[in-house]
């Protein structure tokens, strides 16, 4: 029944009432944001997440996420780490709420856009992004990877989103934290015979995989300034090492690992072989 209730709420229009309870920017975040009752967090995260997606969208009124992202980012950290808990698995009523929880943790990190490509936070604005607990944060969402996904399809892309920030932020530590599990946790979701779960982890991995290198294989114009564009056919490739290098090498190992794998699981390994195929062009056209 309280599903039942979820899905009604969340097919309609936020409750006005509850959005400017958020929108005053002062609440007791427990009273908020449940931890004694499922589905009231639910429906907190999708009112939450309908403002994101409001002001990615350039809706006037809704300016004030920005500032409660910055005012509440430890908190909202704190929950998803808490509900990518191994044990969370077995509280069926708690997991529909980690599609909201990742889902506004990913947009606060600059990676849900709108199609005109507003992103949530601005440079200006994530001053506080540089401060996040990066290991506990990384663990979380191998949690999540490793024992989540199956009973939650909503979860793979914004899961993958986060992980690919966070390696931005400090590659080296990434690379420490995710060595442990992250092969075997996304090998088991890559050839999954679920299409909804391998489908997206494999688009997931190429576009982590392409914007990191872009990053690990900077255009420079000729003078080792760092260039967007192909002006006047003076661009080259700034080969100076770096770290996310480093990310490139073990995303690419990770990837030629699974398909070395995915050879004994034929029937579900289509998109393993065409998303390896379109990592390795890409992966041509910037070394």
């Amino acid at each position: 029944m309280a599903c039942m209730t979820s899905h009604f709420l969340c097919a309609r229009s936020s409750q006005p009432k509850l959005v400017q309870r958020l929108q005053r920017l002062n609440i007791v975040w427990e009273e908020m944001f449940s931890s004694v009752h499922p589905w009231e967090l639910h429906y907190t995260l999708f009112v939450l997440y309908e403002c994101n997606n409001k002001y990615s969208a350039e809706e006037p009124g809704f300016e004030w996420v920005v500032t409660f992202g910055e005012k509440y980012h430890g908190k909202i950290v704190e929950m998803v780490d808490w509900l990518s808990q191994p044990q969370m698995v077995q509280a069926l009523d708690w997991t529909y709420c980690n599609t909201f929880a990742v889902a506004v943790l990913d947009g606060y990190l600059m990676r849900c856009k709108s199609p005109c490509g507003v992103r949530l936070i601005s440079g200006r604005d994530s001053s506080w992004v540089g401060s996040l607990p990066l290991e506990r944060l990384i663990t979380a969402m191998l949690n999540f990877l490793r024992f989540h996904i199956k009973s939650n399809y909503h979860i793979p892309t914004p899961v993958m989103n986060i992980l690919a920030v966070l390696s931005t932020i400090d590659a080296h530590l990434w690379l420490k934290v995710v060595q442990s599990s992250f092969e075997d946790s996304f090998f088991a979701l890559a050839i999954d015979h679920v299409p909804e779960i391998r489908e997206p982890i494999w688009n997931a991995m190429q576009e982590f995989f392409t914007s990191s290198c872009q990053r690990a294989f900077a255009v420079t114009n000729g003078n080792g300034e760092q260039s967007d564009s192909d002006v006047e056919g003076k661009m080259q490739i700034d080969h100076r090492p770096n770290e996310m290098r480093n990310v490139v090498s073990y995303l690419w190992q990770v990837t030629v690992n699974c398909l070395q794998k995915a050879k004994n699981y034929i029937p579900y390994a289509a998109k393993a072989f065409s998303s390896g195929a379109s990592m390795l062009r890409y992966l041509i056209l910037w070394v």
